[in-house]
């Protein structure tokens, strides 16, 4: 294509200009490109047995994303301007690829070494500017250098051959294949002459027909390179370049060598190097086509619909019922709403599958929060994915979340600093910070034994509950996408979202004083919202407005109850003779924040005897 484009738009012996019509013979301004093959890559032209015409893509008439590759002379031109070097003549490189990555910082050299050497390029200086020219790039005649001088001191000319032993046997090009993920991939190539081994490592994607053409053009221009000349001509005959080809009738045999130097003086000094003849530079790969794969039985997927507080970053209440889901194979997940058994509307599409298990054993209770929890271990299965453990520093950033489920329906939130595997999907977790974002209640619970484990990552995504629902009971209807809406694929799920997100946290640091003859109750209450903030005084209230409920336990039984507006309360000798007269008496002093949307939140519980 570009050959043609290129051709035809000026006029000349080549497409001349009509004496009738003043026009030239062929008008490259209707020149049209047919057609475009719109099937998806890289589908077609891998999978044969949907397309039976896939052999075409590689040679067919049609155009398709063979378009897309990178032609080597642009890709030079390109890295040399990231790079912020004068501009380059790249033109006479030939070559393409479907791509190339630049990895890691390093030079313009470093990065242009490994294309120059697989694709025979040669880099010069002429009228000072830089050029890249193919050693074996055509030109219009080749020239024939039969009058050489005879230095002073020195021989008309010197034939180098290089020890057949110091060349290499066999050749590998290392580059990642398009056609197959862009897994690294490795063409290898052999001749009968030299010893050893050397490889190339191309940071580019090329096909593997192509990959197996330039190693095997490499190593014969390797070979070939052992033989080099070196003449000096007149300057009455010192028409040449770097990058000409020419012809030594003196030397025996038919071969053409490129100049790759010249050295100016009183004659012209020329180096040259030998070409490999008859250089195959077609690409004579397959395409991988793959198997027919096998019928596949979808099945219903394992979904958990999980009401979960608020943290720093997700911080509305009704995108906090989110939903984890797990299905082998994984089709993802469309999720459905409606407030009855019928019209259901969609209102999210899971495409992400959660990394999910199950408890090994139980998981012990613990009454501690807020710091690390050593001393025991906890082993899960997972379905799928994997664990790591973590730095310190990042567990406190929020890394290795994970939720399990309590016996009461609820999820305890916690963290976990070490993670082994101890067999395949046998995972060992240990280091905890326990009862996370307020879920001290449920970390206060042994869970049991295939209890459900989930990470807390962004494969748990909001179901797509809307602000006016919160506190509504709806029925959600999960089930694998694009499948049937039966129960062979759906499961429906009633339940009441976003209000664990409002349910305000307990208080902590419960504290009972005695002041005279009366006892002074007084605590720190916490926050849901915009509390991790270090640089006010205080954190926010995060309500309407701040509100306690407190209340006097004994032996079981509540025996007072009332509502407070400051975290302290004072119970005075009067109302303790009154509720449990003179006798020294065990309670429980209970009190909980209260919200105007969602009531009391969890009570925090202090046992003293008064």
């Amino acid at each position: 294509m570009r050959a043609h484009l290129t051709y035809w738009p000026e006029a000349g012996a080549h497409n001349p200009v009509s004496p009738l019509y003043g026009g030239k013979m062929l008008d490259d301004e209707r020149i049209y490109l047919w057609a475009w093959d719109t099937r998806p890559f890289p589908e077609f032209p891998l999978y044969n047995y949907y397309w039976g015409d896939a052999a075409n893509w590689s040679r067919g008439h049609w155009l398709n994303g063979r378009l897309s590759q990178v032609s080597l002379d642009e890709l030079i031109a390109q890295i040399i301007q990231d790079y912020g070097l004068p501009e380059v003549d790249s033109s006479q490189a030939d070559g393409c690829v479907h791509g190339f990555v630049i990895s890691d910082p390093t030079t313009a050299r470093s990065v242009l070494e490994p294309l120059l050497e697989i694709f025979g390029v040669h880099a010069f200086e002429k009228d000072g500017k830089f050029i890249f020219k193919s050693l074996d790039h055509r030109q219009e005649a080749i020239r024939i250098i039969d009058d050489i001088v005879v230095p002073d001191e020195a021989d008309a000319l010197t034939i180098t051959l290089e020890d057949k032993n110091d060349l290499p046997r066999n050749a590998t090009l290392f580059y990642q294949d398009p056609m197959r993920e862009y897994q690294a991939g490795g063409a290898k190539t052999y001749q009968d002459m030299g010893e050893g081994d050397e490889s190339i490592s191309l940071s580019g994607s090329l096909e593997r027909g192509a990959a197996d053409g330039l190693v095997e053009q490499w190593l014969l221009r390797r070979q070939a390179h052992r033989r080099s000349v070196s003449f000096a001509v007149p300057w009455a005959r010192a028409q040449f370049h770097v990058g000409d080809r020419v012809k030594l009738p003196i030397v025996n045999g038919n071969r053409d060598y490129v100049i790759t130097s010249l050295e100016d003086g009183e004659v012209r000094q020329v180096q040259a190097v030998a070409l490999a003849p008859r250089i195959d530079v077609s690409d004579h790969g397959e395409i991988p086509f793959k198997p027919d794969p096998a019928p596949v039985l979808d099945v219903k997927p394992l979904v958990h619909l999980i009401d979960l507080p608020l943290w720093p970053g997700a911080e509305k209440a009704h995108q906090q019922l989110r939903v984890a889901c797990h299905a082998k194979p994984w089709r993802g997940v469309a999720a459905y709403v409606s407030p009855q058994t019928d019209g259901f509307t969609e209102r999210t599409l899971v495409t992400s599958r959660a990394v999910m298990g199950e408890l090994l054993q139980p998981f012990v209770s613990e009454q501690a929060s807020g710091r690390i929890i050593s001393g025991y271990n906890l082993d899960v299965v997972l379905y799928a994915g994997e664990l790591h453990s973590c730095t310190m520093q990042q567990l406190y950033n929020g890394a290795n979340t994970a939720i399990i489920q309590a016996p009461d329906g609820e999820w305890e939130v916690l963290q976990f600093l070490h993670a082994e595997e101890v067999a395949n999907g046998h995972w060992r977790l240990s280091d905890f910070l326990r009862g996370q974002l307020g879920t001290e209640a449920q970390s206060m619970m042994e869970k049991s034994a295939e209890a459900a484990f989930i990470l807390l990552d962004s494969s748990v995504v909001p179901v797509g509950l809307d602000a006016s629902e919160i506190g509504l009971q709806l029925n959600w209807r999960l089930g694998t996408a694009g499948r049937p809406f039966t129960s062979d694929y759906f499961e429906t799920i009633a339940t009441i979202g976003g209000m664990r997100a409002l349910r305000p946290l307990s208080p902590v640091h419960l504290r009972a004083k005695r002041q005279g003859n009366n006892t002074y109750f007084s605590w720190i209450r916490r926050g849901r919202i915009d509390a991790d903030s270090w640089l006010a005084d205080d954190i926010v209230i995060g309500e309407e407005r701040e509100r306690y409920q407190a209340e006097l336990w004994r032996g079981g039984l509540k025996v007072w109850g009332g509502e407070l507006s400051e975290p302290a309360w004072n119970l005075t000798a009067t109302q303790r003779e009154a509720l449990f007269g003179s006798a020294p008496a065990d309670i429980e002093f209970k009190v909980a924040m209260v919200s105007a949307q969602a009531g009391h939140g969890d009570f925090a519980t202090l046992h003293l005897t008064l």
